[in-house]
Protein backbone atom coordinates (compact mmCIF):
# COMPACT_ATOMS: atom_id res chain seq x y z
CA UNK A 1 0.00 0.00 0.00
CA UNK A 2 1.07 3.66 -0.72
CA UNK A 3 2.40 5.46 1.90
CA UNK A 4 -0.30 8.61 0.56
CA UNK A 5 -3.02 5.83 0.86
CA UNK A 6 -1.84 5.19 4.66
CA UNK A 7 -1.86 8.99 5.93
CA UNK A 8 -5.48 9.58 5.92
CA UNK A 9 -6.03 6.74 8.43
CA UNK A 10 -3.51 7.34 10.41
CA UNK A 11 -4.46 11.05 11.22
CA UNK A 12 -8.27 9.13 11.87
CA UNK A 13 -6.73 7.50 14.97
CA UNK A 14 -6.64 9.38 18.38
CA UNK A 15 -3.47 8.92 20.34
CA UNK A 16 -3.52 8.44 23.60
CA UNK A 17 -4.38 11.29 25.72
CA UNK A 18 -5.37 13.40 22.71
CA UNK A 19 -7.61 16.08 23.32
CA UNK A 20 -9.44 18.01 20.42
CA UNK A 21 -8.97 21.97 19.98
CA UNK A 22 -12.00 22.62 19.35
CA UNK A 23 -14.81 21.65 21.17
CA UNK A 24 -18.39 20.48 19.80
CA UNK A 25 -20.74 23.88 19.10
CA UNK A 26 -23.37 23.80 21.71
CA UNK A 27 -25.99 23.09 19.04
CA UNK A 28 -24.59 19.59 18.18
CA UNK A 29 -26.80 18.90 21.88
CA UNK A 30 -29.54 18.19 19.35
CA UNK A 31 -27.93 15.14 18.85
CA UNK A 32 -28.19 13.92 21.87
CA UNK A 33 -31.89 14.60 22.18
CA UNK A 34 -33.94 11.64 23.10
CA UNK A 35 -36.32 12.03 20.43
CA UNK A 36 -36.79 10.06 17.16
CA UNK A 37 -34.09 10.67 14.50
CA UNK A 38 -36.62 12.50 12.52
CA UNK A 39 -37.77 15.24 14.60
CA UNK A 40 -33.85 15.50 15.05
CA UNK A 41 -33.16 16.29 11.68
CA UNK A 42 -35.72 18.40 11.60
CA UNK A 43 -34.36 20.78 14.34
CA UNK A 44 -31.43 20.47 13.07
CA UNK A 45 -32.76 22.28 9.69
CA UNK A 46 -34.86 24.45 11.63
CA UNK A 47 -31.44 25.33 13.37
CA UNK A 48 -29.93 25.77 10.33
CA UNK A 49 -32.41 27.85 8.59
CA UNK A 50 -32.92 24.91 6.05
CA UNK A 51 -37.33 24.91 6.31
CA UNK A 52 -39.07 25.45 3.70
CA UNK A 53 -41.26 27.91 4.75
CA UNK A 54 -43.83 29.56 2.58
CA UNK A 55 -41.28 31.96 1.88
CA UNK A 56 -38.68 29.82 0.96
CA UNK A 57 -41.17 27.95 -1.61
CA UNK A 58 -42.61 30.56 -3.12
CA UNK A 59 -38.84 31.93 -4.05
CA UNK A 60 -38.02 28.66 -5.79
CA UNK A 61 -41.96 29.57 -7.58
CA UNK A 62 -43.60 26.61 -5.43
CA UNK A 63 -47.47 26.66 -4.73
CA UNK A 64 -48.75 28.94 -2.51
CA UNK A 65 -48.46 32.44 -1.85
CA UNK A 66 -45.86 32.72 0.54
CA UNK A 67 -48.16 34.02 2.98
CA UNK A 68 -49.30 32.69 6.59
CA UNK A 69 -52.75 31.82 5.96
CA UNK A 70 -53.89 33.37 9.98
CA UNK A 71 -51.76 36.17 9.82
CA UNK A 72 -51.70 36.99 6.22
CA UNK A 73 -48.09 38.02 6.47
CA UNK A 74 -44.55 36.31 4.52
CA UNK A 75 -44.63 33.36 6.48
CA UNK A 76 -40.71 32.75 7.29
CA UNK A 77 -38.75 30.65 9.76
CA UNK A 78 -39.60 33.21 12.38
CA UNK A 79 -42.74 33.54 11.74
CA UNK A 80 -43.72 29.94 12.16
CA UNK A 81 -41.93 29.10 14.92
CA UNK A 82 -42.24 32.49 16.94
CA UNK A 83 -44.26 35.21 15.62
CA UNK A 84 -47.47 33.46 14.46
CA UNK A 85 -50.96 33.57 16.38
CA UNK A 86 -50.49 30.53 17.00
CA UNK A 87 -47.06 29.97 17.54
CA UNK A 88 -48.05 33.25 20.70
CA UNK A 89 -50.13 30.91 22.30
CA UNK A 90 -48.23 27.65 22.50
CA UNK A 91 -45.15 29.87 23.77
CA UNK A 92 -47.54 31.20 26.15
CA UNK A 93 -48.93 28.20 27.38
CA UNK A 94 -44.99 27.03 27.71
CA UNK A 95 -44.29 29.84 29.80
CA UNK A 96 -47.03 29.83 32.15
CA UNK A 97 -45.69 25.80 33.32
CA UNK A 98 -42.11 26.15 32.90
CA UNK A 99 -41.76 29.78 34.20
CA UNK A 100 -39.00 32.40 32.59
CA UNK A 101 -39.47 34.71 29.48
CA UNK A 102 -39.16 32.27 26.47
CA UNK A 103 -40.59 35.01 24.82
CA UNK A 104 -38.62 35.53 21.54
CA UNK A 105 -38.95 36.24 17.61
CA UNK A 106 -35.68 34.03 16.25
CA UNK A 107 -34.01 31.23 17.19
CA UNK A 108 -30.58 32.32 18.57
CA UNK A 109 -32.39 34.31 21.33
CA UNK A 110 -33.94 30.80 22.48
CA UNK A 111 -31.05 29.28 22.46
CA UNK A 112 -29.49 31.90 24.56
CA UNK A 113 -32.54 31.54 27.32
CA UNK A 114 -32.40 27.29 26.54
CA UNK A 115 -28.68 27.44 27.46
CA UNK A 116 -29.36 29.91 30.73
CA UNK A 117 -31.44 27.13 32.10
CA UNK A 118 -30.44 25.28 35.21
CA UNK A 119 -28.16 22.54 33.54
CA UNK A 120 -30.41 19.71 35.47
CA UNK A 121 -33.71 20.45 33.60
CA UNK A 122 -31.55 21.95 30.41
CA UNK A 123 -32.22 18.28 28.37
CA UNK A 124 -35.82 18.27 29.25
CA UNK A 125 -36.18 22.12 27.79
CA UNK A 126 -34.49 21.46 24.55
CA UNK A 127 -36.87 17.99 24.20
CA UNK A 128 -40.15 20.07 25.36
CA UNK A 129 -38.61 22.59 23.03
CA UNK A 130 -38.31 19.95 19.91
CA UNK A 131 -41.83 18.93 20.22
CA UNK A 132 -43.32 22.58 20.25
CA UNK A 133 -41.37 22.96 16.97
CA UNK A 134 -42.46 20.01 15.35
CA UNK A 135 -46.28 20.94 17.19
CA UNK A 136 -46.08 24.09 15.43
CA UNK A 137 -44.58 22.77 12.16
CA UNK A 138 -47.60 20.27 11.37
CA UNK A 139 -49.95 22.77 12.07
CA UNK A 140 -48.37 24.91 9.74
CA UNK A 141 -48.18 22.45 7.10
CA UNK A 142 -52.20 21.77 7.53
CA UNK A 143 -53.13 25.30 7.80
CA UNK A 144 -51.70 25.51 4.27
CA UNK A 145 -54.71 22.62 2.93
CA UNK A 146 -57.23 23.91 5.66
CA UNK A 147 -56.73 27.39 6.39
CA UNK A 148 -58.01 27.28 9.39
CA UNK A 149 -57.30 26.42 12.78
CA UNK A 150 -60.24 24.87 14.66
CA UNK A 151 -59.21 25.58 17.97
CA UNK A 152 -56.45 27.16 19.72
CA UNK A 153 -56.19 24.41 22.27
CA UNK A 154 -55.69 21.85 19.67
CA UNK A 155 -51.93 22.85 19.68
CA UNK A 156 -51.89 21.62 23.22
CA UNK A 157 -53.47 18.52 23.06
CA UNK A 158 -51.02 17.81 19.84
CA UNK A 159 -48.45 19.14 21.22
CA UNK A 160 -48.84 16.92 24.89
CA UNK A 161 -49.92 13.91 22.45
CA UNK A 162 -46.24 14.31 20.80
CA UNK A 163 -44.91 14.40 24.18
CA UNK A 164 -46.40 11.36 25.73
CA UNK A 165 -45.37 9.03 22.56
CA UNK A 166 -41.96 10.50 22.88
CA UNK A 167 -41.69 10.37 26.74
CA UNK A 168 -40.07 6.37 26.32
CA UNK A 169 -37.28 7.74 24.77
CA UNK A 170 -35.92 9.63 27.34
CA UNK A 171 -34.06 10.05 29.76
CA UNK A 172 -35.07 7.27 33.05
CA UNK A 173 -34.43 9.80 35.45
CA UNK A 174 -36.46 12.82 32.83
CA UNK A 175 -39.41 11.18 33.02
CA UNK A 176 -41.43 11.87 36.04
CA UNK A 177 -40.92 15.81 34.97
CA UNK A 178 -41.69 15.21 31.49
CA UNK A 179 -45.05 13.51 32.71
CA UNK A 180 -45.75 16.41 35.39
CA UNK A 181 -45.32 18.30 32.48
CA UNK A 182 -47.91 16.76 30.46
CA UNK A 183 -50.07 16.81 32.90
CA UNK A 184 -49.43 20.20 33.27
CA UNK A 185 -49.93 21.01 29.25
CA UNK A 186 -53.19 19.17 29.14
CA UNK A 187 -54.83 20.94 32.47
CA UNK A 188 -54.47 24.07 30.40
CA UNK A 189 -56.14 23.19 27.52
CA UNK A 190 -58.72 21.98 29.11
CA UNK A 191 -59.53 25.11 31.35
CA UNK A 192 -58.91 26.69 27.89
CA UNK A 193 -61.21 25.11 25.51
CA UNK A 194 -64.46 26.13 24.84
CA UNK A 195 -67.66 24.29 26.70
CA UNK A 196 -68.94 21.48 24.73
CA UNK A 197 -72.33 22.35 23.40
CA UNK A 198 -75.77 21.78 25.11
CA UNK A 199 -77.53 18.16 24.18
CA UNK A 200 -79.92 18.53 21.85
CA UNK A 201 -82.91 18.75 22.85
CA UNK A 202 -85.16 15.02 23.25
CA UNK A 203 -87.92 14.70 20.99
CA UNK A 204 -91.41 15.06 22.86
Amino acid sequence: MASGAVRPIFHQVPLPGYRPLHRPSPLAAVWSIRLPLKIQIFMWQWIRGWIPSGVEVRKCNGPGSGLCPLCDVPEDSNHIFFSCVSAQFVWSCFREVVGGSWCHTNFPDLFAELQNSPLPSRHIRWLEIGAIAWTLWTICNKLVIQRSLRRATDAIFKLSGYLQLWRPLSRPQDRDAISAFIADLRSMAVRLSPPPPPPPPEPH
